[in-house]
């Protein structure tokens, strides 16, 4: 899946449909993408510290194309854009069959 950005570029200060992104946008640990941007869910490419990594630096931006990643990523956003200061710092999971 490849997301639809065509119509945020050009934006300053945002960083769209980069190859380490996945077609998505780049943002920060609280959601940020740029100036009173934020973005979440299947479009946001968030940080994820990579196994090993000794500072949140050395993390990777990451896609999760899952509806419970984007409900935490959404709740992250939400808090930060009320004034609550949040990070996303979970490891997403998902599964394919649940009994």
């Amino acid at each position: 899946m490849v997301p639809v950005t065509d119509y945020l570029e050009g934006n300053e200060g945002l960083r769209v449909g980069l190859r380490e992104t996945r077609g998505g946008i780049a943002v920060d640990a609280q959601m940020h993408a740029g100036k009173d941007v934020y973005a979440a869910g299947d479009i946001a490419a968030f940080p994820l510290p990579r196994v090993g990594a000794s500072s949140r630096e050395e993390a990777v931006l990451t896609r999760v194309e899952h509806w419970n990643v984007a409900t935490d990523l959404g709740r992250v956003a939400a808090s930060n854009m009320a004034g609550k200061p949040t990070t996303y710092g979970c490891v997403p999971f998902f599964w394919t069959e649940q009994w």
